[in-house]
């Protein structure tokens, strides 16, 4: 699926992705509307997000599909986009970044690793920011750490960094207060954290909560 505020941009991706045969586009949308409809007629392999919409656009979506389906892959095409920009992206749960001046070759080879269940973060082709590296690097570990939770321990992750008492969590996912225990203790020691205020700030970090 492609999504992207201008026409022809995505009709030339869409031609540069059906030249190939292992390549289907079975959506396109403008904005954020569009993209809910798309999702609700056929799900995508992968999603390809271009940039040149408005920030504030692309956060919607990202919350959208991070929240609705996470674990449908998105890559960026990063056109007149800020590093910063790309980086809110990655942190917002995007699987790769591709920049305008990517080959044909770099796209083909993002999207295959992205639906290959990896991470691909181009690095910019103006040079390489050494912070943008680190950066990368940080969110690559970040998820890598989430990926080890369970469903069950992302959602009381969440609640209790969203303020709620054991007994809330426990009304609200159908569990015992001691079971709520139980998933923070092993949240502490998969995350290697010692506190529930560790596990607060790293929700907040991992944009599981605002």
């Amino acid at each position: 699926m492609i999504v992207g505020d201008y026409h022809i941009l995505r009709t030339g991706l869409k031609l540069l992705l059906e030249s190939k045969e292992e390549f289907d586009v079975v959506g396109e949308a403008a904005d954020l509307k569009g993209l809910i409809a798309c999702m609700e007629n056929s799900l995508p392999d992968v999603i390809m997000l271009d940039l040149v919409l408005p920030e504030g656009v692309v956060v919607d979506m990202l919350k959208y599909l991070q929240r609705a389906y996470s674990r449908i892959p998105v890559v960026v095409i990063a056109v007149n986009a800020s590093q910063g920009a790309v980086l809110d992206c990655v942190m917002w749960g995007v699987k790769g970044v591709v920049w305008k001046e990517s080959s044909e070759e770099d796209l083909y080879q993002a999207l295959d690793i992205v639906m290959a269940g990896e991470n691909y973060f181009q690095m910019p082709p103006n040079g390489i920011d050494t912070q943008l590296i680190n950066q990368f690097e940080r969110v690559q570990t970040l998820q890598s750490e989430l990926a080890m939770l369970s469903q069950r321990e992302l959602q009381v992750l969440k609640l209790i960094a969203e303020g709620f008492s054991y007994k809330e969590i426990g009304e609200r996912l159908s569990i015992s207060p001691r079971t709520v225990e139980t998933h923070k203790s092993n949240l502490l020691s998969k995350l290697n954290m010692n506190t529930p205020i560790d596990l607060v700030k790293y929700a907040v970090r991992s944009k599981l909560v605002d």
